[in-house]
């Protein structure tokens, strides 16, 4: 499986404005190469190969000046694979590249009044995730290369007039990162 991103920019984006608003969810997500493999019954092998040369750019705004509850994320993925298999084994031959246009994710929320809010960001440049049912014997082969010429970068910023119970706000910048794991169900 190969996948090759070489568009000048990948977007997400959602701008919510309110006057008053009750609870709200305001979320952008923008991903370079994606792939997600699964399979029931039998061994699974992938070979991936991602290049992404895209600035892939994910960015939440909300605003509301009178509000009960507001959630803000926004999350930016350079590439991602997911190899998943109920089956006796994964094989996994993993190798991913993003270029040098960088990954950026920013979520904002602006409000005056209102009961709590909560801020979350996400930015990864590059996603694996695979498992084994380990009630099969649970066998997992992974060879897993990663390289990251650009920068990473999150903001996160929440700016409140008036009052407010609760307020929130996480950014979370990743470069790479890897999990490999077999699991027995209970």
């Amino acid at each position: 499986m190969g996948q090759t991103n070489n568009g000048a920019v990948t977007e997400g984006a959602m701008f919510a404005n309110f006057g008053q608003s009750e609870v709200t969810e305001t979320s952008a997500n923008a991903t370079g190469n994606n792939a997600n493999i699964t399979n029931t019954d039998g061994t699974l092998q992938v070979s991936a190969n991602q290049n992404n040369q895209s600035f892939v750019h994910a960015e939440s705004v909300e605003t509301s000046f009178l509000y009960g509850g507001a959630t803000v994320d926004a999350e930016g993925v350079g590439n991602s694979v997911v190899a998943a298999n109920v089956g006796p084994s994964v094989g996994l031959d993993n190798v991913q590249l993003n270029g040098a246009a960088g990954v950026e994710s920013s979520a904002s929320f602006q409000g005056d009044t209102g009961f709590g809010h909560l801020g979350q960001l996400q930015r990864r440049w590059q996603r694996r995730d695979r498992f084994a049912c380990s009630a099969c014997g649970g066998v997992m082969n992974v060879q897993n290369s990663q390289t990251n010429l650009g920068d990473v970068s999150s903001t996160s910023s929440i700016g409140l007039t008036g009052s407010a119970r609760s307020v929130r706000g996480s950014a979370t910048a990743v470069g790479n990162t890897a999990t490999f794991y077999v699991s027995q169900p209970n």
